[in-house]
């Protein structure tokens, strides 16, 4: 997907971990992003330029609609069927790094499921955890679902997940 670094909120560590602000381009709208990044270095992220990015979605807290009726009948949310809300980065924004407040890349969202990923190794994933290919408002991200979340095991195309995610980014390789 498409983005521009906006700036470092946390300079990647020695294990090269940091926060990175994102503008995330290309969708239905622009919007601001917060992404962990790991293994990043900082000459890896232009700042200011449109480059492409791999974004993952890792599933915190989640619910599991049939589809987009099910989820009109069903959600209490009030959130629309495709929603992203970075819930973290007005938050930060608001604070410094000498705080001593923690960042979280955390993202309240809802999700389509677009594809399901039948073998999770071969999309360089570990085995047992659920992976899938989700869309929201034009953006396409890989969502990681934890093995003992059971009730996902029937993930298909068209579900509607929404919940708490944590934010991973990194550029895409050329």
């Amino acid at each position: 997907m498409k983005a521009i670094a906006v700036k470092w909120l946390t300079t990647p560590t020695k294990d090269n971990t940091g926060a990175l602000k994102l503008n995330l381009i290309g969708g239905q709208e622009e919007m601001p992003f917060l992404a962990e990044t790991r293994n990043v270095d900082v000459s890896q992220v232009p700042i200011g330029e449109e480059c492409e990015y791999e974004m993952l979605l890792e599933a915190l807290e989640i619910n599991i609609y049939e589809n987009e009726q099910d989820f009109d009948a069903n959600d209490t949310s009030k959130m629309a069927a495709q929603a992203l809300i970075p819930i973290a980065l007005n938050f930060y924004e608001s604070n410094k790094p000498d705080d001593g407040l923690p960042i979280t890349a955390a993202v309240k969202a809802s999700v389509r499921v677009t594809e399901v990923c039948e073998d999770p190794t071969a999309a360089g994933f570990e085995s047992g955890v659920l992976v899938a290919e989700i869309d929201c408002l034009g953006y396409g991200f890989y969502l990681v679902i934890p093995p003992e979340r059971t009730d996902a095991k029937s993930l298909a195309v068209g579900n509607i997940i929404t919940g708490l995610f944590f934010v991973w980014a990194w550029p895409a390789e050329e």
